[in-house]
């Protein structure tokens, strides 16, 4: 499972959705309606309608927030027959609001990802390690010799992947798919900032959620250049395909119930 924490840049701006692959997670700074920081959870592979212009992913930002915090917000949509009478507005699909900022989205998608949980008994089967945290930084390591040595210990690939597909030529695919004994990864984070980057507070609180964690941390580049946040995320995809995985189109087609639930209002 593959996930994308973008610090700021929210609603301010517009957003870019993920396409077709796993959730990714962006931090609103919510100084609109909302007192308290939220963030907004986007599964791309469950959205629908979403057109790509920066008016239509704003308006489905505002829904999305407007049904899950009512407090903060109209939470309901009058109808035309009857004036008086409220009708629930419904989330879009795909996207689902948290309160807090990129630090509780992080904690949320560790543990969702089976690391560490600081206090509590872990899983047997949520071993150290399972999980790791990539930071885009101009001044990291090139990202094809990070996912390169990730490759080896990422967890087999499933049977619904032809052996002569895209990683097929790949001299770095070629893994023992019968070696249970290495400590596979079945989760990678991506943090993503912006045209200024995490400050020395924000990467200090990175670090130490992913030591509570036990979660290994890897300063990765995409080149020496600033970059767009939604071009990184593009070029994101294109080397977890080319490096790591291919995710086939059915893999969103089941109805399952979605893994983290909306939080009821209070």
């Amino acid at each position: 499972m593959l996930h994308l924490v973008q610090f700021r840049q929210l609603l301010k701006k517009g957003s870019e959705t993920q396409g077709g692959k796993p959730g990714k997670v962006l931090k609103d700074e919510a100084r609109h309606n909302f007192p308290v920081p939220c963030s907004i959870a986007i599964c791309g592979g469950r959205v629908r309608g979403l057109a790509p212009d920066e008016r239509t992913v704003a308006a489905q930002l505002s829904l999305a927030f407007r049904a899950a915090l009512p407090e903060h917000g109209s939470a309901s949509q009058h109808s035309s027959q009857e004036a008086n009478a409220p009708v629930p507005l419904t989330p879009p699909p795909g996207m689902r609001v948290m309160k807090g900022g990129a630090e509780e989205c992080l904690e949320e998608v560790l543990l969702a990802g089976g690391a560490a949980a600081p206090g509590r008994e872990t899983h047997p089967e949520s071993k150290s390690g399972s999980t790791v945290v990539l930071l885009m930084q101009e001044d990291g390591s090139p990202i094809e010799e990070v996912l390169g040595e990730l490759r080896a210990h990422m967890v087999p690939l499933r049977e619904d992947i032809p052996d002569d597909g895209p990683l097929s030529g790949n001299p770095l695919s070629q893994i023992d798919r019968g070696n249970t004994e290495v400590q596979k990864v079945r989760q990678i984070v991506v943090v993503v900032g912006d045209h200024i980057g995490l400050s020395t507070d924000e990467e200090t609180s990175l670090r130490a959620i992913c030591s509570r964690h036990e979660v290994a941390i890897h300063r990765v580049s995409l080149g020496p250049g600033c970059l767009l946040g939604s071009h990184c995320i593009v070029l994101l995809h294109h080397y977890f395909d080319k490096y790591l995985h291919c995710c086939p189109e059915r893999l969103w087609s089941s109805k399952r119930a979605p893994r983290f639930p909306v939080p009821s209002a209070q």
